[in-house]
């Protein structure tokens, strides 16, 4: 059964907790609970799989030690794969491990029962001594010493009458066995004795990639599965967990990302993405001169901003002048950069008379700086999340996307800025994220960008070519639950940062990146051309389209609606068409008026 994740915590709980089911035994580590949706059924039996490295034994103590800290239970950990002296020498640089917890590391076949019956806390049984004692440990086994073994590890398992087992692992015990015949029936035995045991029981298994178990019947004899996955560091796939199988409760089936670190495995789970957040009328200005007035009083609050552009177009500077603007008024803000150094971005605000450790020191900003690669794209949520949730800012800035996209595939990055989006939007926050273009001039990626539709506002920021020289140039391309002016203006670099000065109106070509004047003349022409074909309302259109820049297309589209309202028969339509071409230099010779 699958239901769907809530939660997105990762740490120990202060307080030891009860599972709201009596029939459930949480794990103790939270974010494995909420898979579980709240942890294992009462003695059921796990087989728990994975490659080499995926962090399967650190996982067994982790749960153990948990089991010994959160809800004082007592554990077994049987190891068939390397002493207990080099295992305690693991778990000593281990967060989760305190040696209080360690009950005993030298039972024997003799003492085990009586010794874990004294004490409680986390007990280490070395399987291979406990075989030797018993005459087990030999080159060639027989149908009576495979019975002999699993009465031996039963016996381990339910007198000791812990709470938890661990035996790591059962790979290695049935490997003994070396007859794949004798194998499958030791599996099936030992699978039944454990079946009444009243302990939860935790088989590790080394499988193969996509494989659940060595011998393919270990998941069989279980009550659940779950599988650890080692990943592709090289492609930037991250480790997962997922839990394949588990009867009598329901859980997520998702896969769950996670790293291996001196606190254990560390989960990072997936936010839930939500669509009943508030939303807000109020307006955060930009603080850059000129912006606020083209949309029509500055970025709504709450909503996601996406600046897109290539290279040197001015992205990061319109976005941190925008944050130095809001901590002036004494609001908080949080600047994530996932390509600069905390240096290069203070040096560059300096530059422009902006002093942001100043504002990091009166409490108002926080600066995190990560290198995309540096972690899986579940970790940058995580460490977003965390940010907010203790910082608590009005804006954030994501510096940049396509430090992000460059690390991990499309898809990735879909889920990435939907889950960041959604985390803003709940908290209250205005988000600004930068993303690069690849083109120096024409048309920009923005408006096909599969990324374009999360965003509420989009900014477009570019280069025009005019009379051989490079002008900067913005464009408010998209703008929810607003209006805004829909005309290209010129971008001005200042000493004290970014300005909008006039609009291109009076250029045609301007989107395509190689921008030309119309020239006076030309605008007379034109200007006639609407009085003569629309009579007295002619100057006041033309006057309206001459706003809007006189590039052809604007003025085919207005035609088109002219004639589509009845306004141009079908005849002044075509002489219209035609001669505006013609005095716009796009090729086709005037048409005369018909007489």
């Amino acid at each position: 059964m699958d239901s769907s994740i809530e939660t997105n915590t990762n740490t120990k709980s202060d307080k030891k907790k009860e599972a709201a089911d009596p029939k459930i035994r949480p794990t103790g580590i939270e974010a494995l609970d909420a898979v579980l949706n709240g942890g294992l059924p009462k003695s059921a039996s796990v087989l728990l799989s994975g490659d080499a490295g995926a962090g399967k034994t650190t996982l067994a103590m982790q749960w153990l030690l948990a089991g010994c800290s959160e809800h004082d239970e007592s554990g077994i950990y049987i190891t068939m794969t390397e002493p207990t002296i080099t295992l305690l020498r693991n778990l000593d640089g281990m967060s989760f491990y305190d040696g209080k917890y360690l009950a005993s590391s030298d039972l024997n076949a003799s003492n085990f029962e009586t010794e874990i019956a004294a004490r409680k806390g986390l007990h280490l049984i070395d399987l291979r001594q406990i075989m030797e004692e018993v005459g087990l440990l030999k080159s060639e086994y027989t149908y009576e010493d495979l019975d002999l073994l699993v009465e031996t590890l039963f016996k381990l398992i339910s007198h000791a009458k812990v709470q938890r087992v661990a035996l790591d692992s059962i790979t290695a015990v049935a490997y003994l066995l070396k007859d794949e015949a004798m194998i499958r029936s030791f599996i099936f035995k030992f699978g039944k004795y454990i079946s009444l045991v009243n302990s939860n029981v935790l088989l590790i298994s080394e499988a193969k990639k996509e494989e659940d178990s060595a011998f393919g019947v270990e998941e069989f004899i279980t009550d659940g599965v779950i599988r650890l996955a080692y990943g592709v560091p090289e492609k930037n796939l991250p480790r997962t967990l997922k839990v394949k199988k588990l009867r009598g409760i329901a859980f997520n089936s998702k896969p769950v990302s996670y790293s291996i670190t001196g606190d254990g495995l560390k989960f990072f789970m997936p936010m839930r993405k939500r669509l009943d957040f508030e939303v807000s009328e109020q307006r955060l200005p930009s603080g850059i001169p000129g912006f606020d007035k083209i949309t029509k009083g500055g970025y709504i609050e709450t909503s996601s901003i996406l600046i897109t552009g290539p290279s040197g177009s001015g992205k990061t500077l319109l976005a941190l002048q925008s944050m130095v603007y809001s901590l002036q008024q004494g609001h908080k803000a949080i600047y994530f950069s996932f390509e600069e150094s905390r240096g290069q971005i203070l040096r560059n605000a300096k530059s422009f008379g902006w002093d942001l450790e100043s504002y990091e020191k009166q409490g108002l900003l926080s600066m995190v700086v990560a290198h995309s690669e540096e972690f899986y794209h579940q970790e940058h949520i995580s460490i977003v999340k965390n940010a907010i949730e203790d910082f608590k800012p009005k804006l954030v800035v994501i510096d940049s996307l396509s430090a992000i996209e460059n690390a991990y595939s499309k898809e990735v990055i879909h889920d990435w800025a939907t889950q960041i989006i959604s985390l803003f939007k709940t908290n209250g926050v205005t988000g600004i994220f930068t993303d690069v273009t690849n083109e120096i001039i024409g048309s920009s990626r923005a408006s096909d960008n599969a990324l374009s539709s999360l965003f509420d506002q989009i900014v477009i920021l570019r280069y025009v070519e005019i009379e051989a020289e490079f002008k900067h140039a913005i464009l408010v391309l998209k703008m929810r639950g607003s209006h805004h002016d829909k005309k290209m203006y010129n971008l001005d670099f200042t000493d004290t940062g970014l300005k909008i000065s006039h609009s291109y109106s009076g250029y045609e070509g301007i989107f395509s990146g190689s921008a030309r004047q119309v020239s006076e003349s030309a605008e007379k022409q034109l200007n006639e051309l609407f009085i003569e074909l629309l009579g007295p309302m002619g100057q006041q259109m033309f006057e309206r389209e001459q706003a809007k820049g006189l590039q052809l297309s604007n003025v085919v589209n207005f035609i088109e609606d002219m004639a589509t309202q009845g306004i141009l028969s079908q005849e002044n339509k075509e002489i219209f068409l035609s001669r505006s071409k013609y005095i716009l230099k796009e090729g086709g010779a005037a048409t005369e008026p018909k007489k």
